[in-house]
């Protein structure tokens, strides 16, 4: 049986920014990421929450990492397909490590590892340049994360998803009342 963690820290502010109108799924964000489960430090995802109904065209979007000092490490994973339309929908990118522990399975998988303890991660489709932050949908930025703020992450939570997940619980642009420490089997 998993068993849930509690964390203390403070949590990442993200806000989107909205790609062109022609964009069906632009009304998102990143609700939750985990690095590492169950001493697996591979097992790992991440998970996008569709806040409308018609954004499920996700299909050639990319998840990207970013270094704990800010500066683009590379595309994790460009989506192959769409996903189920609905609002309220969520979609899981993950590993089958985290697929085989957790029993969960996920939508797309993941075979390029999140930054473990502390780095960014951005989903969206970064037309303008897949380098720069602010071209993506959202993203997150954790643990030590160094790197300058951005328009989706003022301040980067000192919680590192290592262990339990990183949940959004609001959306309010604080930091602190966003993200908490997570169960990744719920």
């Amino acid at each position: 049986r998993f068993f849930r963690r509690c964390c203390i820290g403070i949590a990442v502010t993200t806000t989107l920014a909205a790609e062109p109108a022609t964009a069906t799924y632009h009304i998102a964000e990143i609700s939750e990421v985990l690095t590492g489960y169950n001493f697996l430090t591979s097992a790992q995802f991440v998970e996008i929450r569709m806040k409308a109904g018609g954004q499920h065209l996700v299909s050639g979007t990319k998840l990207a990492a970013f270094d704990q000092a800010g500066v683009f490490f590379k595309i994790l994973l460009t989506i192959p397909g769409d996903v189920a339309s609905g609002a309220d929908r969520r979609w899981l990118i993950a590993t089958s490590e985290f697929e085989a522990a957790s029993g969960i399975q996920a939508d797309f998988e993941l075979t390029e590892e999140l930054p473990y303890f502390h780095g960014m991660v951005c989903w969206g489709d970064p037309v303008a340049g897949e380098t720069d932050p602010a071209n993506y949908v959202d993203c997150v930025s954790y643990g030590q994360y160094s790197g300058d703020p951005n328009i989706h992450t003022a301040a980067p939570t000192p919680i590192s998803p290592s262990g339990y997940s990183i949940q959004r619980i609001s959306d309010t642009n604080d930091s602190l009342a966003d993200f908490v420490c997570g169960d990744p089997i719920t």
